[in-house]
């Protein structure tokens, strides 16, 4: 057999620095972050924003970096109503999230 040893990169990024926290929106109010639920439709809003808060502290501690260097992805139904994905920007805003982007899921 051939044996090949690829070449080290300089300046790529190690497995670590390519993490990323994922939160998804549903049209319904269904809130999952790294497709582990977090809240649905019969959670009240005023306790949405603490639980994706929380949920997103444990994700954060998984990858082992500070909340402002984790690429944060909020993945929303374009039918989603606004006071969730509010909740969610909030959550990331309170948890010092800095790169954060938000993708349209359509139907």
């Amino acid at each position: 057999s051939l044996k090949v040893e690829p070449p080290l990169a300089q300046h790529g990024k190690s497995d670590q620095q390519n993490k990323i926290v994922t939160i998804e929106v549903s049209k319904d109010g269904v809130i999952a972050i790294n497709g582990k639920i977090i809240s649905d439709s019969q959670t009240p809003i005023e306790k949405v924003q603490g639980l994706v808060s929380e949920a997103m502290k444990v994700e954060f501690e998984k990858i082992g970096q500070p909340p402002d260097e984790i690429p944060v992805a909020v993945k929303a139904d374009e039918e989603a109503r606004q006071k969730y994905v509010v909740a969610v920007l909030d959550a990331a805003a309170g948890n010092k999230v800095k790169k954060l982007r938000i993708v349209t899921l359509q139907n």
